[in-house]
């Protein structure tokens, strides 16, 4: 085997198996750089981060407990108790920011992390490579919109994000140099121009709303925040660029044709779905704007598992969801979604999806 067939072999296992964390792992431990864990700034334990970074700290909202009551995969009652914490408006000074992610670094000899700001566990955090910390220090009040994978994104930090819009309204806005489509276009639907696009910002003040709970999962004031999002914005927005109300279609299929992730019979489902009368999408080529209107009148939606179907989130109209899974991918996520915005739920495993009646027969 020559090593240009076996460099493309290992590229392609990789690339499949999203091993990044791994490649992170092995770097970091040959570079010798060491992290400690994340630290939370509602509760400090270390008293160098608080006496030096921390500026306030601003109750919003109490915790809150929600229990999800639903069938489980077997047709067996389930309860899932969700322990939403406080909720707080946190200002800290002189910090540095990844603003992919979104992590709030401080100490720089010795980094240590910021859990809240992005919600993202402890694990996870320790294992990112220090950020090279700018020499500029940004001057002001800084906030970060970050670029985290799609439906994480959309159902805790867009939320927040919009709440501190609301109780912050001088804010310098950065995201990061290499945002995907979707940052950009909720920055527009704000009618926001980021002040800085910057892998690292360096902020003399960085303001945020700091929260911990379940990773995906949304709460219900998060449900709402996005719900008054879309009735302000989307009119605006249709008002704006002279959109009528023309996405009107009942009947919706999400495919992940051309994710990393797609299933092994996607084009099939793709075929069978445009037979019996969905119109097939793929949000990943739409703009945020267009993907909310779409599922804003969608009646039925069949989608395959993925980030997409946390669009469901703007459906109004909507009546059942059909979501397709495989064995590697399967989480209550999008079944705990759809009970707090009361839609009928199905699921379906997909070597079973071309033969589910209820799915093409409406």
């Amino acid at each position: 085997m020559s090593l240009r067939v076996l460099a493309k072999k290992i590229f392609i296992f990789w690339k499949r198996n999203n091993n990044k964390i791994l490649i992170l792992k092995i770097v970091r431990r040959i570079l010798r750089i060491d992290f400690n864990y994340s630290l939370s700034i509602v509760s400090p334990h270390n008293q160098f981060l608080f006496n030096r970074h921390f500026v306030s700290k601003i109750l919003l909202h109490p915790g809150e407990e929600y229990v999800d009551h639903f069938f489980g995969y077997e047709n067996i009652p389930r309860n899932i108790p969700m322990w939403y914490r406080e909720e707080y408006l946190v200002e800290l000074s002189d910090v540095v920011i990844d603003t992919n992610s979104g992590i709030v670094f401080v100490n720089h000899e010795n980094p240590i992390s910021i859990l809240e700001s992005s919600n993202i566990l402890p694990i996870e955090v320790s294992d990112y490579l220090r950020p090279r910390s700018p020499k500029k220090l940004e001057e002001g009040t800084w906030a970060v919109l970050s670029s985290r994978s799609f439906a994480h994104w959309l159902l805790q930090d867009v939320p927040r994000f919009l709440r501190l819009l609301e109780q912050e309204r001088n804010l310098q806005i950065a995201i990061a140099n290499d945002a995907p489509r979707y940052v950009k276009d909720m920055l527009k639907l704000c009618g926001i121009e980021p002040h800085l696009c910057t892998p690292t910002l360096r902020a003399a003040n960085f303001a945020f709303i700091s929260t911990q709970y379940a990773v995906g999962t949304a709460s219900l004031r998060d449900i709402q925040t996005l719900r008054v999002f879309q009735d302000r914005r989307l009119e605006s927005y249709r008002n704006r660029h002279k959109v009528g109300k023309g996405h009107r279609f009942e009947k919706i299929f999400v495919s992940r044709l051309f994710s990393n992730r797609t299933l092994p019979n996607e084009e099939r489902l793709v075929e069978k779905a445009r037979s019996t009368g969905f119109e097939v999408f793929y949000p990943e080529k739409m703009s945020l704007a267009e993907q909310i209107m779409i599922f804003e009148e969608a009646k039925v939606i069949c989608a395959t598992h993925g980030a997409g179907m946390a669009n469901l989130v703007w459906a109004k109209k909507c009546r059942i969801i059909f979501e397709i899974y495989n064995d590697n991918f399967q989480t209550e996520t999008y079944r705990m979604l759809a009970k707090r915005l009361n839609i009928a739920y199905s699921r379906v495993h997909y070597l079973d999806a071309l033969d589910a009646h209820d799915i093409w027969i409406d």
